[in-house]
């Protein structure tokens, strides 16, 4: 529960930053990721450029509520994500007992190998995406990004 709390509070100073001005920045994208309606936790959101999918420009981890957030702004400090046309790819990888690592223990298990995908491959196709979302830059709430299945 404190992790949820943590990363409430840091989406709040990170959202009250980009309102009073502070470095610089121009706002902030947040967004949710659900599964059958309900929150994702722990599900990585790849935004890819759409006019060529194979460029990476923001990797984001949804928080224990299923939020991601970015700041709008190309020259701030943390995640960013300017304004575009992007494709998104959602996955999330499980360990054997299929729950989400965190993110202190995301890394050794993927170097590991001890993770595998718990969503339809149909949502990190890059080449038939199911998402995309226009961003025009400031802050801006996407819709939620829904997947359906198990």
């Amino acid at each position: 529960m404190s992790r949820v709390r943590r990363a409430g509070a840091l989406l709040v100073v990170c959202l009250s930053l980009s309102v009073f001005g502070c470095g610089g920045s121009s706002g902030m994208v947040t967004g949710t990721v659900t599964l059958n309606g309900k929150a994702l936790p722990g599900a990585q959101v790849d935004f890819r450029e759409k006019s060529n999918p194979t460029v990476s420009v923001a990797q984001l981890r949804t928080d224990g509520t299923g939020t991601f957030a970015a700041w709008a702004d190309p020259k701030a400090r943390g995640p960013k994500l300017p304004p575009g046309s992007y494709i998104v790819l959602i996955t999330q990888m499980v360990d054997k007992d299929n729950k989400a690592p965190s993110e202190e223990e995301y890394g050794q298990k993927a170097a590991a190998n001890e993770l595998h995908s718990a969503l339809p491959e149909k949502y990190n196709d890059p080449n038939n995406p199911q998402f995309t979302v226009e961003l025009k830059g400031g802050t801006q709430s996407l819709p939620a990004f829904d997947i359906k299945g198990s």
